[in-house]
């Protein structure tokens, strides 16, 4: 079995995954097609073939939490290979993929600093949309696309998040309060 044409085809046979899923498991064939050609046989990827991939995407600079996520993405795909009995084991198994926290990207946005954000935006739609985000803690924009005005419940101070991101682990919804300084936004 040819690994591009492998790869590709785990893709088309899930109707269920959402566009952001597609478009990240795409990145993750294009980098195994980049570095192991698309017309590679799935028995010559080895485990220290998977090693050489995995030090060759540092070498390219990606950085560590990238090449944990592209890893773990390629185990994946691996996982189906040996469960179709087209390989006899995985050869991702054994590469480490910590944690793909990136410290240096996280900030914490004060409330003085959301303040000056929604002061600079121009219209009630961009206010309400840093609103959600900073004050009701909601994803943008996979759960921003899906409130309904119908599900804001103002006597009782909430509203419904529908949470694709979750919805598999049958957390799809959740109930949001309107805190105070999300309330003028909403309105």
């Amino acid at each position: 079995t040819k690994l591009g044409p492998f790869l590709r085809s785990i893709i088309d046979e899930r109707e269920d995954l959402k566009p952001n899923t597609r478009r990240n498991w795409l990145s993750a064939i294009n980098h195994l097609v980049e570095f192991f050609g698309d017309e590679a046989n799935l028995l010559d990827v080895t485990p220290g073939e998977a090693d050489r991939f995995w030090q060759w995407m540092f070498n390219k600079g990606l950085g560590e939490s990238t090449v944990s996520r592209e890893v773990k993405r390629a185990r994946q795909f691996f996982r189906v290979a040996v469960r179709r009995r087209l390989v006899p084991e995985n050869p991702f198994t054994d590469i480490p993929t910590p944690a793909q926290v990136n410290a240096d990207r996280q900030h914490y946005v004060t409330i003085e600093a959301a303040r000056l954000l929604l002061d600079e935006c121009r219209s009630p739609s961009q206010r309400l949309t840093i609103a959600l985000a900073r004050f009701a803690g909601l994803r943008i924009p996979s759960e921003l696309v899906g409130l309904l005005w119908s599900e804001v419940n103002w006597e009782r101070e909430r509203f419904t998040v529908h949470a694709p991101k979750t919805e598999r682990q049958g957390k799809g919804i959740r109930v949001v309060p309107i805190f105070p300084e999300l309330a003028p936004y909403l309105r």
